[in-house]
């Protein structure tokens, strides 16, 4: 019996292993996805040399377009767990569907944006909506932005460059420039 529940247990973390490693990696395919087709690197290469850390951050919100990630990134998208939610809820909103609310804020602000206008959904979305992505309203939106920054930290060695003069690691930078985002834009 002692056997049976020992195998059973180890069947089951093994998947749980499995399922967290390739969320990860898919996550990690979309990470890669978004930088390369969704981001202008003439302007992340502008804000890592002439910027601060915040203003560096700023610059790479403003380039976040979800409509992008949805044409160019799609498979990967569909393929993470939290990228495939937002996909979820913003077919709900352009089809008038209720959303599960599980990032209010900005799930009301898309619905707001659409009911204004439709056409322009992403440059709304991008102005009023991507802000509640760093102000503790959605998980899913905050580790995917997460990625993405730590993905460009690591990369360039933001911490160092001599515009920033970082004492710490990407981790400590990204929550320092977030706490320092969502201060400066507080709704």
């Amino acid at each position: 019996m002692f056997g049976m529940l020992k195998l059973a247990f180890s069947i089951i973390l093994w998947g749980v292993i499995r399922l967290s490693s390739a969320d990860a990696s898919s996550c990690g395919k979309l990470t890669r996805c978004i930088i390369k087709r969704c981001f202008s690197t003439e302007k992340t290469e502008t804000a890592l040399h002439t910027m601060s850390a915040v203003g560096m951050f700023s610059a790479m919100v403003d380039q976040f377009s979800f409509v992008c990630i949805v044409t160019k990134c799609r498979d990967a998208c569909n393929a993470c767990e939290q990228c495939n939610y937002a996909l979820d809820q913003l077919s709900k909103v352009t089809s008038g569907a209720k959303t599960k609310m599980v990032c209010p804020k900005i799930e009301t602000c898309l619905e707001q944006c659409f009911l204004e206008d439709a056409l322009h959904i992403n440059s709304c979305a991008r102005k009023r909506c991507n802000l509640h992505c760093f102000d503790d309203d959605c998980p899913y939106c905050i580790y995917v932005a997460k990625r993405i920054f730590l993905r460009i930290c690591r990369e360039n060695n933001i911490p160092k460059l001599p515009n920033v003069k970082f004492n710490g690691n990407c981790m400590d930078l990204f929550e320092h420039v977030l706490k320092e985002y969502a201060a400066g834009h507080r709704t």
